[in-house]
C-alpha cells in the first residue's frame, strides 16, 4: 500500500521531507548549486518548524550560509513530539527580541503579555487603543455571543474600517469531536456550521453546492467554497467508482490546489465553472443541468476516461426541488479556529470557550485568573497551559477589539477583577 501510495503522490507530511533529505544526500551537486543560489535565507515562523525540517534545513544549507530564523515561541500551536528547542536551536540565547506591536495598543498588549507561556516576554502595544469585552452566558443564551460581539463591533471600530474587514470569531475546535462538554466547539455557538447532510442522498451534489454559496457568502472569499464544492465531487465520483471497479484509486480526481491553471486545460475549465457557479445563481433546473453536464466533461479529461459511475452518479448530481437547502446564516463576522488565523489582522476579534484538545476541560475558563492578571501564567496546569498558546495567538490578532465568551458559571469568580482591568462585562 506504502509504495501504491507514493506512486500515486500521497504522502505523509514528513515523508516529503525524507525524499528531499534522500535527495540531497544522493545529489550533493544539487545542494552546492542551492547553496550557491540562496547565500542568505530567512526561516519565517521559526517556532513552528519541527527537528526534521530543521535537520534538512541544516543538510542543504550548512554553515556556509547565513541562515535567519524570525519566530515566536509564544506562538508555537504546532506541536512536534520528537521536537524540542534544544532540537531546533531557536531561539538562540543571543536573538535579538522584537517585543512592540503597531497592530493593537496597550491594553491588549497588557493581556498578551500575560499569556507568554512558553517564553516570559513584556509586550508593548504602539497601535491604535483598543477595547476589552467579555460575553458570559448560559446554555441558554449561547447563541446570543456571536450577535452581540458582532453589534459591539460596529460600535467599537471605525465605521470605515467596521465596513472593509469582517469581524473575526475564533475557537480552539470548529466541530464537536466526541466531548461531551459544552459547549465545545465554535459549532456550539454557531449551529450553522454544523454539517447536517442531506437526508436522502438524491441531489448530494446539489446540497453541497448550497452549503459552499452559504460559506462563500459566509467568508466573502470563493476558495473555501470552490474547495468544499470540488472535494464533494470527489467523494461521490470515488464512491460510485469504487463499487463500479474494484481497480479505482482514490487520486482518480487531485484535490483543488493540484488542478490545472493554465488557460485552456480541464483542470482551469474546472475552476472556472466552480468559480462561476458560486458567483452566479445556478440554483435551478436548467442552469444547473448545463453546470453539471460541462463539470463531467472537464472531470472525465481530468481522470483522463470517462467515469464508469456516470450512470450511478445520475441521481447524486441532479436537480431536485425538494433536495435539503443549506442552514447556513449569512453573518457579518467570519468563524475559523485559531490555527487558521494565524499571521492575520483583524479589526476585531472573539475568542469562544472551547473543549481542550483531549475534550476533557475547558481552554478559557482556568485562563481567567491570568488574564486578569491576578496569577502568574506559571501557575496553571500544563494542559492549560497549551491553551494559553492558543489564546495569545488568538487574542494578538485583534486591533481594535478583543473579546472573550466563557460560560457564566466559570467566569463569575472572576469579573469583578476583570471590570477592575478594564473589561466591559456583557451577561448574556
Amino acid at each position: 500500500m506504502k509504495t501504491r501510495l507514493t506512486r500515486d503522490g500521497v504522502l505523509r507530511f514528513h515523508d516529503m521531507y525524507a525524499f528531499a533529505a534522500q535527495h540531497a544526500h544522493r545529489n550533493p551537486r544539487a545542494v552546492a548549486g542551492l547553496r550557491h543560489r540562496f547565500p542568505f535565507v530567512l526561516i519565517d515562523e521559526m517556532q513552528d518548524t519541527d527537528a526534521m525540517q530543521s535537520r534538512l534545513l541544516e543538510t542543504v544549507f550548512g554553515s556556509s550560509v547565513v541562515i535567519q530564523r524570525v519566530g515566536d515561541v509564544n506562538q508555537r500551536i504546532y506541536r512536534d513530539s520528537e521536537s524540542s528547542d534544544a532540537d531546533r536551536g531557536f531561539p538562540k540565547a543571543s536573538a535579538l527580541e522584537l517585543p512592540v506591536s503597531q497592530r493593537f495598543g496597550a491594553e491588549i498588549a497588557r493581556v498578551a503579555t500575560r499569556l507568554t507561556a512558553s517564553r516570559t516576554q513584556q509586550i508593548h502595544g504602539v497601535g491604535p487603543a483598543g477595547k476589552l469585552a467579555i460575553f458570559t452566558f448560559t446554555e441558554a443564551s449561547v447563541d446570543r455571543v456571536v450577535p452581540s460581539f458582532e453589534d459591539l463591533a460596529r460600535e467599537m471600530v471605525p465605521a470605515d474600517v467596521f465596513a472593509t474587514a469582517a469581524p473575526r470569531v475564533l475557537g480552539g475546535r470548529i466541530k464537536p469531536g466526541k466531548s461531551e462538554l459544552f459547549p465545545k466547539a465554535v459549532c456550539c455557538y454557531m449551529p450553522e456550521l454544523t454539517p447536517s447532510g442531506p437526508a436522502d442522498p438524491r441531489g448530494a451534489l446539489l446540497y453541497a453546492y448550497r452549503e459552499a454559496r452559504a460559506v462563500v457568502r459566509r467568508h466573502e472569499r470563493v476558495r473555501p467554497g470552490s474547495a468544499l464544492l470540488w472535494d464533494a465531487l470527489r467523494r461521490l465520483v470515488w464512491q460510485h467508482e469504487a463499487a463500479a471497479s474494484p481497480q479505482a484509486e482514490p487520486a482518480l480526481l487531485p484535490p483543488l490546489p493540484d488542478l490545472g491553471r493554465e488557460p485552456g486545460t480541464p483542470g482551469h475549465q474546472i475552476r472556472t465553472l466552480i468559480v462561476t457557479a458560486l458567483t452566479q445563481d445556478r440554483d435551478s433546473p436548467n442552469p444547473w443541468r448545463a453546470f453539471v453536464r460541462s463539470l463531467v466533461d472537464a472531470v472525465e479529461h481530468v481522470a483522463g476516461r470517462p467515469l464508469a459511475a456516470i450512470g450511478l452518479l445520475c441521481d447524486r448530481l441532479a436537480f431536485y426541488t425538494d433536495a435539503p437547502r443549506s442552514a447556513g446564516t449569512v453573518r457579518p463576522s467570519i468563524a475559523s479556529s485559531v490555527h487558521s488565523a494565524k499571521g492575520e489582522n483583524h479589526c476585531a476579534t472573539l475568542v469562544l470557550e472551547c473543549a481542550t484538545t483531549d475534550g476533557r476541560a475547558y481552554d478559557l475558563g482556568p485562563l481567567l485568573p491570568v488574564i486578569a492578571g491576578l496569577e502568574p501564567i506559571s501557575s496553571v496546569r500544563e494542559v492549560n497551559r497549551t491553551a494559553a498558546l492558543t489564546t495569545f495567538v488568538a487574542a494578538t490578532r485583534a486591533r481594535y477589539l478583543l473579546a472573550l465568551a466563557v460560560h457564566q458559571g466559570r467566569a463569575r469568580p472572576f469579573l469583578p477583577a476583570l471590570s477592575q482591568d478594564g473589561w466591559l462585562v456583557v451577561d448574556l
